[in-house]
């Protein structure tokens, strides 16, 4: 199980090894996306994990367009 702070620098490293093991949603603009993903780095407040896409869908979120 991944903690909270190795998901976050997994985040803010685009670190392609986390893809497949965790998504994260930003509060502020519904979207959620992989962690390799090279959209603009949201703030660490405005951010939730979830496991599965199903799980951030079912919570509000809307994919990543990237």
């Amino acid at each position: 199980m991944i903690n909270d702070i190795l998901k976050w620098q997994g985040v803010t490293s685009n670190d392609v090894s986390f893809d497949g093991r965790l998504l994260y949603a930003v509060k502020s603009t519904g979207v959620f996306c992989r962690p390799s993903c090279k959209s603009r780095l949201p703030l660490k407040e405005n951010v939730e994990f979830f496991d599965t896409a199903e799980a951030a869908q079912k919570a509000g979120y809307r994919p990543c367009k990237r």
